[in-house]
């Protein structure tokens, strides 16, 4: 029985990703500690250019309060990607802080809310997934605007 053809070249796009994310990681350690300041649509436009890279990136926060938190930019249609909290930072009181605002402030996710923020983190693939997925790997919260919205349910 043969693999087929897609899920061998899925599993080398992968093994790529994370070469190049490892790469790119010894190189940002010889470059210095100074996050590279980008855009959401910078990152989805050309994710694999800032893996393993330490970005700065303001966006808008959506989130279901239990599977999902993305960082979205209107100016690229929507453009999206996803935000891990680890658990080296969740004591960080800035972390803490827009943690509070997506699950504790209300209800959870973003419903009824409206979370922007600017990021501090290192860019990667997340290669759990069948097909590579990018996330911000969040190191700090440079700044957080929360602003309740009332809900608008349709008749």
């Amino acid at each position: 029985m043969s693999a087929r053809p897609h899920s061998i070249c899925a599993r080398l796009l992968r093994l790529l990703i994370l070469c190049a994310g490892m790469f790119g990681i010894a190189s940002f350690a010889q470059a210095g500690d100074v996050p590279q300041r980008v855009s959401v649509c910078e990152l989805v436009k050309d994710p694999p250019s800032f893996v393993g890279h330490r970005v700065e990136v303001a966006g808008e926060v959506h989130s279901d309060g239990m599977d999902y938190i993305m960082l979205v930019d209107r100016a690229c249609n929507d453009g999206q990607i996803s935000i891990a909290f680890s658990d080296e930072t969740a004591h960080h009181a800035d972390v803490d802080a827009l943690s509070k605002a997506i699950f504790g402030d209300g209800a959870p996710g973003t419903v009824g809310k409206e979370i922007k923020v600017t990021v501090v983190g290192m860019f990667a693939p997340y290669l759990a997934a069948q097909w590579p997925f990018w996330q911000l790997n969040l190191e700090g919260v440079l700044h957080l605007d929360v602003k309740h919205v009332p809900l608008h349910i349709p008749r």
